[in-house]
């Protein structure tokens, strides 16, 4: 399915480099991608999943949630989801299109209101986490996220950003966070 092999191991912070026309490859680069067709690499995924886990300050989303914590949550929730589980379909291409990702992140946005009452953390977190993802899949922030990580010798700093940073405050910068 994608041409390139993930290594057995991988984290969070190391992605190999990568251009455009390999992660978008029906070649929608100066496009607002579709979700529905738009066939991406795992790398890119793994990039827009590393940003949304950022945004996760309490850690709430990252694993599964048991009935020991929870009670009863298995009978409510029949499609439980969390970001390590997401982290394991992107290994083992699991996800053919931009839409299969965002079906799951959606999922773990709606588990999360379903299950707790609106007063809850829980809930307000998952409201905030869904805002997040919603305004970063418009489209046109995803593909800064590519050309910023493709071509980071042409990024230029604005007034705001430090002139030393990383990669991913790179990205942050131009996702706004």
């Amino acid at each position: 399915i994608f041409d390139q092999m993930i290594p057995p191991h991988w984290d969070d912070t190391s992605f190999p480099s990568f251009t455009p026309d390999n992660y978008f490859q029906n070649n929608q680069k100066n496009n607002i991608p579709s979700e529905e067709n738009t066939t991406v690499s795992p790398d890119f995924l793994k990039k827009i999943l590393l940003s949304i886990k950022r945004k996760d300050i309490y850690g709430m989303f990252h694993y599964p949630v048991t009935d020991d914590i929870a009670p009863c949550y298995s009978d409510v929730i029949k499609r439980p989801m969390h970001f390590n589980e997401i982290k394991h379909k992107i290994y083992n291409n699991l996800y053919l299109t931009l839409s299969e990702f965002k079906d799951d992140l959606d999922l773990i946005w709606n588990n999360a209101v379903i299950y707790n009452s609106s007063q809850t953390v829980y809930y307000k977190e998952a409201q905030k986490m869904r805002a997040y993802t919603e305004k970063l899949f418009n489209g046109k922030k995803l593909i800064k996220i590519l050309e910023t990580v493709n071509n980071a010798q042409t990024w230029k700093p604005t007034k705001h950003t430090p002139q030393f940073c990383t990669q991913e405050q790179k990205i942050d910068e131009l996702l706004f966070i």
